[in-house]
């Protein structure tokens, strides 16, 4: 929200503020997410009245009306279950009520070749193409965890990614053949749609046809096809992980095409 003071003014947002703000302190966008969506459910209540089971039910029969998208609707109902919580008000959901997306229905998982054409082709990615590319190839990483990455969260040996359950980080050893890919690309702020965007590009330069339902969601699909079980004793990468070699191999410098 642009106004902080109009936050200030509603007793539940700054509820809702003070559990985002502790014990563990959410990053600034998130707060000001949760703090929108919460002002934009709130603006049609009193102050003090709590919500009712049809007051939230309401409001997603409304934003449904209003074209907004089940996976934004998706990301409402985990700020509005956030504010119920933080005000000690009934939430009236389970998990088999959550907005289900119709793109995560419609997705479908890359074979493992064309993971491999994509990997093939780097020499003809920007050097943030290929960054996203390594990392979604070698961990099981979602279009959303691909977007929070941060400068701050790698340095010269490991590499945190924020995952989207529950917000927790794992932390990984950066695998020596990544690192200097990791060293060549300062992450910027991408939003999940220009990772969308992104990936469609590298489809293009690696000639891998972009079907309906394609993502980096594919390439999540297939590493955890292709690799049931990823293990990691002490934190380090298998042997048997099935596109990490292929960084390995030094692409020509002429067409990207591996030897």
């Amino acid at each position: 929200m642009s106004n902080n003071a109009s936050i200030s003014l509603h007793p539940a947002l700054e509820n809702l503020k003070e559990r985002l703000s502790s014990p563990r302190l959410k990053a600034a966008s998130t707060i000001s997410t949760y703090l929108a969506t919460s002002a934009r459910f709130l603006s049609g209540l009193g102050k003090d009245r709590e919500p009712t089971d049809s007051d939230f039910r309401r409001y997603f029969i409304r934003r449904r009306r209003q074209g907004i998208s089940e996976r934004t609707l998706r990301k409402e109902f985990f700020c509005l279950k956030k504010l119920a919580i933080a005000n000690n008000w009934p939430w009236p959901f389970g998990p088999d009520d959550t907005p289900y997306p119709e793109d995560e229905a419609q997705s479908h998982p890359l074979l493992p070749e064309q993971v491999e054409q994509l990997i093939k082709a780097r020499a003809k990615l920007s050097k943030g193409e290929r960054f996203y590319l390594a990392v979604a190839t070698t961990w099981p990483v979602c279009r959303e965890e691909l977007s929070r990455i941060k400068k701050r969260d790698y340095d010269g040996e490991t590499f945190i990614i924020h995952t989207v359950r529950h917000g927790k980080v794992a932390k990984h050893l950066i695998p020596d053949v990544l690192k200097p890919i990791f060293a060549d690309y300062r992450p910027k702020e991408h939003s999940p749609s220009a990772l969308s965007i992104m990936f469609r590009r590298i489809c293009a330069k690696a000639r891998l046809e972009h079907r309906k339902g394609y993502g980096w969601h594919s390439i999540r699909y297939a590493l955890n096809n292709v690799l049931k079980e990823i293990s990691l004793p002490e934190n380090r990468l298998s042997s048997s992980h099935p596109f990490l070699h292929l960084w390995e191999l030094k692409p020509t410098a002429r067409n990207g095409s591996l030897p």
